[in-house]
């Protein structure tokens, strides 16, 4: 939460959380974790840090699980992006759109730490004709309107 010399987050809707950082308010190219967006278009899960588990499987010779210890005891990295919600700055749209009103906040420049998924790739077995990665991760069905 932010501290009283920080700027209010500006609440877009409670549930599922989707949060603005005050963009005016701006005083560093890095923003800080505690006012960094959150975009949400589902609940966040209720996890236990020792429960779970990355499972890796599909085109593989034999898939991976491994428990977050596993992962973070791997080598990180540590690089700066930008992170922005497609709908950022929609509250000025004209005619107005549908969805979340957001202003200029629901972007944010941060230091990303973590480990590169080379790295999760190099623990599985080598699979005869696999020539790259695909990244999926859907827990649950994203029904789109029509018109999409």
């Amino acid at each position: 939460m932010p501290t009283p010399q920080q700027p209010s987050l500006i609440v877009r809707q409670k549930s599922p959380q989707n949060i603005e950082f005050p963009f005016a308010s701006l005083s560093d190219w890095l923003i800080p974790t505690e006012l960094f967006f959150v975009r949400n278009h589902f609940s966040s899960p209720d996890l236990d840090a020792r429960d779970w588990r990355l499972r890796v499987g599909g085109a593989v010779e034999r898939p991976i699980e491994l428990d977050l210890d596993s992962i973070k005891a791997m080598r990180s990295t540590t690089f700066t992006a930008v992170v922005e919600c497609a709908g950022n700055g929609r509250v000025y749209y004209e005619p107005p759109k549908e969805g979340l009103q957001w202003q200029n906040g629901a972007v944010g420049n941060a230091a990303w730490t973590g480990v590169l998924r080379k790295q999760i790739a190099h623990q599985l077995p080598k699979c005869e004709g696999r020539n790259g990665l695909m990244g999926v991760s859907l827990i649950r069905p994203l029904v789109l309107k029509e018109e999409r």
